[in-house]
């Protein structure tokens, strides 16, 4: 795939709902995004890998990319060092959700209805934000383990979320 030479594992990959032209993959050396359905891809890590990562050559995962359902320039990304924000298309981003406990972040989901409120699935379980990210409240009541690799929000009812084979109610 042209202009991702350098990369060793793609791990996620998000099309624009409005746009399917454009796609986005998460990789070991950090994001990639198409305009020309996969044609050709630039790598857009302004802000998503730190100084100190990039100067001790370490690879930053990003495990997981999710575009805002509403707002498709709005992308977000889990990493092994935290969840990241880009508000224009991956050209720049900031890191966000710094308070919580584990920054690897495995899985993430934009509520379809209400995009401030955002769920996380990582090595400290689910984790709610009702404020774009600013504040989390953890959502492991009944888990038998907070290891949670992957989250997906039901296609038919929004406040319920899938993990594995068990639906959790997250209200």
């Amino acid at each position: 795939m042209a202009g991702m030479k350098e990369v060793h594992i793609v791990v996620a990959v998000a099309i624009d709902p409005l746009r399917p032209s454009i796609l986005y993959a998460g990789t070991t050396g950090g994001a990639y995004r198409s305009t020309n359905s996969g044609m050709r891809w630039t790598k857009i890590n302004n802000g998503l890998i730190p100084a100190e990562i990039l100067d001790a050559s370490l690879a930053l995962g990003v495990n997981t990319l999710v575009i805002d359902p509403q707002h498709t320039e709005t992308i977000y990304a889990g990493t092994t060092k935290g969840l990241f924000k880009s508000s224009n298309m991956g050209n720049a981003w900031t890191r966000i959700a710094e308070s919580m406990t584990d920054q690897y972040v495995s899985s993430v989901i934009v509520d379809r209805q209400d995009p401030h409120m955002l769920y996380i699935g990582s090595r400290a379980g689910i984790q709610k934000s009702t404020d774009g990210g600013q504040t989390w409240k953890k959502m492991n009541i009944g888990l038998h383990s907070t290891n949670i690799r992957t989250i997906v929000m039901s296609p038919t009812n929004p406040r319920f979320y899938i993990r594995g084979r068990m639906e959790v109610a997250c209200h």
